[in-house]
Parts: structure tokens; C-alpha cells; sequence
């Protein structure tokens, strides 16, 4: 994998992180000041960003397709990438 490869899933996964954090600050806010809106925001929106964030298919069934699966995603192709140019040089 590429420096840029790896510098690139690692500001992602930072990124993922920050999220993840501070939903879960949003979220102590809303139960602690606000617990109708928290409710609300559990059954609508919460659920949708973990899902998207985590390979969480405790509310939707699409946790499959979430930023851990981009970036294994990245990695595998550029993986591929790497092992496929290794063979064109070999192979000619």
C-alpha cells in the first residue's frame, strides 16, 4: 500500500472517530436536557449515522456498507493494485 494510501485510510478512520465522539456528546446532551427530542433523534437519525459509521445493523440493515467497509475497501484495491503491477512487470 501506498504512503498516500495509508495516510488517506488514516484520516479517515480519524475522522470516523471525531464523529463517533461527538454524536455520542449530542447524544448525552439530548438525553440529559431534552429527553423528548432524544427519543425522537434515537428513532430517526442516531440510528442512521451509527450505521453508517459502524458495521451496526442493530436498527437497519445496511451496516454492511459503512466507512469500515470503504475503507477495506481502499486497502483491498490498492493492495490489488500493488500485487497486479508486480505481476504486468513480471509477466512482460
Amino acid at each position: 500500500m501506498s504512503r498516500d494510501s495509508t495516510s488517506d485510510i488514516v484520516e479517515i478512520a480519524a475522522y470516523k472517530d471525531s464523529i463517533l465522539y461527538n454524536l455520542s456528546k449530542i447524544e448525552e446532551i439530548l438525553k440529559s436536557k431534552y429527553p423528548d427530542q432524544y427519543h425522537i433523534a434515537y428513532q430517526h437519525w442516531i440510528p442512521q449515522i451509527v450505521t453508517a459509521i459502524q458495521e451496526d445493523s442493530r436498527w437497519l440493515n445496511r451496516g454492511q456498507y459503512s466507512i469500515d467497509y470503504t475503507i477495506r475497501t481502499i486497502t483491498d484495491n490498492t493492495e490489488d493494485n500493488h500485487s497486479q503491477k508486480g505481476v504486468i512487470k513480471f509477466v512482460k
